[in-house]
């Protein structure tokens, strides 16, 4: 079996700023173009609300990527 670390969410502006995040899958990444991408399971679209087309904003730390969706914008454009 695989040990799978959970991640800590260290966002002091949230109530709830240290309750772990549960690891949700194993996921592989894969070469798509010049990029690299990873699919998230229905399940976890669902949890944190955002849909396909939304913007999300890429975290990184040594060990650990996460996203945020980007909150809507008064007045924004979006090529949608």
């Amino acid at each position: 079996m695989v040990s799978i670390p959970r991640l800590h969410i260290s966002d002091n502006d949230e109530p709830d700023a240290n309750e772990p995040a549960h690891p949700m899958g194993i996921r592989t990444l894969r070469r798509s173009g010049g990029s690299v991408v990873v699919t998230i399971p229905p399940e976890v679209i669902d949890l944190v609300d955002i849909d396909v087309g939304d913007d999300v904003v890429v975290h990184a730390a040594s060990e650990s990527i996460s996203l945020t969706r980007l909150p809507e914008q008064d007045g924004a454009d979006r090529d949608d």
